[in-house]
């Protein structure tokens, strides 16, 4: 009788572990089937709009700082908020002026002996196609910043400009001082800054020289053009070439008549890429990548537009099979505004089992783009339904066992209580 009770215990405890495993299983299964019907539901509500809808208001995007924009999006809809819910921020490109310039500021000599030999070149290099009007306002300071000459002049720039500017009639002592440029155009303004000095002239027997110069001084390349009026200098450039890692190049070749590369436009510059004026972030996202259906088979394509217009998208959708064969293809279309969701079911595709890949090749503005996505057919797994049986099979196991553990105990009761009246009789 020992042996046996024993044995059952055991039985018991192997029962009640083998109970709770399934029991485990059986909650894990159930709470996934929970989920995937909430995330199913979900993104039915997009696609019937039945009980509720999803309505995004957003702000206007923010400015674009270090490469990036933000903005608050609100669900003023009747759908949950955690679906779906709009891109806050994203990347973008600062917008370059229409009218930009490469500017620099020289001085033909930066020590003088007389204020009348201040001779100052400005260049301008222009990334625009149009001509711009520039401002331009000399101001020289004295060693205190004190101002003590200005002067203000206009004019238009084409591609390459340089200017060469005189100061006939200044009227300064010896000394140190700062020659200011401020420059105005489109909205922007640029300064430059060039320091000169006069130096003081000293009288030595009838010649008038400079305190660290010599009488006799050959003149430089700029003062020798400027004396020589026979010959002239005309760069002949080509068109700049593409912008290639923010680089554009060409070449200048001299038409004139004077020698030499004396001051010849720049051969290369930098540059940005332009942004076309249609442009996305586009994302192919699967509902499940494993169904057991083709029919189930549904594709999410999210579109958030960096551009400043509505732009009309192609879109052909191709499946390979395992062997990279196309075994289904479709083409459709969509126009984008600020952000745009494409629901793509594949309820005629009549797929069998197997492994999949579903391709997305996108046309707008002369670019393409082309997306990928794995996907598996197979056999809907019985694991679920076993699990269930074996779970409700334990459960019944366990109570005949218990009802057999309830009429053994009683038998056992039932045999004391005759043992013990017989052994009263005896006594007696």
């Amino acid at each position: 009788m020992s042996i046996a009770k024993n044995n059952f215990g055991c039985l018991k405890v192997i029962l009640i572990t083998g109970l709770l495993l399934m029991l485990i299983f059986e909650v894990q299964a159930v709470s996934d089937r929970i989920i995937s019907a909430q995330s199913y539901a979900e993104k039915s509500a997009i696609k019937s709009m039945g009980g509720c809808n999803y309505r995004w208001d957003c702000n206007e995007w923010s400015s674009c700082l270090n490469r990036k924009q933000t903005r608050i999006c609100t669900n003023i809809g009747t759908c949950p908020e955690r679906y779906k819910t709009l891109a806050e921020e994203r990347k973008c490109m600062p917008k370059l002026p229409g009218k930009l310039f490469d500017i620099e500021l020289e001085l033909e000599k930066p020590v003088i002996s007389d204020p009348g030999e201040l001779t100052a070149w400005v260049s301008f290099e222009s990334f625009s196609t149009e001509a711009i009007p520039v401002d331009l306002t000399y101001i020289i300071l004295n060693e205190l910043g004190n101002e003590v000459y200005s002067e203000i002049e206009g004019i238009v720039v084409y591609r390459e400009e340089f200017l060469i500017k005189g100061f006939s009639d200044l009227n300064l002592e010896p000394g140190k001082y700062n020659l200011l440029l401020i420059i105005k155009y489109a909205d922007v303004t640029e300064e430059f800054k060039h320091y000169f000095e006069i130096e003081e002239k000293i009288l030595v027997s009838g010649f008038t020289i400079s305190k660290v110069t010599t009488i006799v001084e050959t003149p430089s390349e700029e003062e020798f053009i400027k004396r020589v009026e026979e010959c002239n200098y005309k760069w002949d450039c080509t068109e700049w070439s593409g912008c290639v890692n923010r680089k554009q190049t060409r070449i200048c070749t001299n038409i004139g008549t004077c020698p030499g590369t004396y001051r010849k436009p720049a051969e290369e510059q930098r540059c940005m890429p332009k942004l076309p004026a249609q442009l996305f972030d586009i994302k192919l996202e699967l509902e499940d990548n494993k169904i057991s259906d083709s029919n189930e088979l549904t594709a999410w394509v999210s579109f958030e537009s960096f551009g400043t217009e509505p732009t009309p998208a192609d879109l052909t959708y191709i499946i390979l099979d395992e062997s990279g064969n196309e075994v289904y293809s479709e083409i459709g279309d969509v126009v984008v505004y600020t952000e745009e969701f494409v629901i793509k079911k594949f309820d005629n595709s009549n797929l069998g089992f197997g492994k999949y890949i579903l391709g997305l090749s996108i046309e707008y503005a002369n670019i393409t783009e082309e997306f990928k996505q794995d996907f598996e057919i197979k056999e809907r797994s019985m694991a679920g339904a076993y699990y269930s049986i074996g779970f409700v099979a334990l459960i019944a196991l366990f109570f005949v066992l218990m009802k057999f553990e309830s009429n053994r105990k009683k038998k056992e009761k039932v045999r004391e209580e005759i043992g013990q009246g017989y052994l009263t009789k005896k006594g007696k």
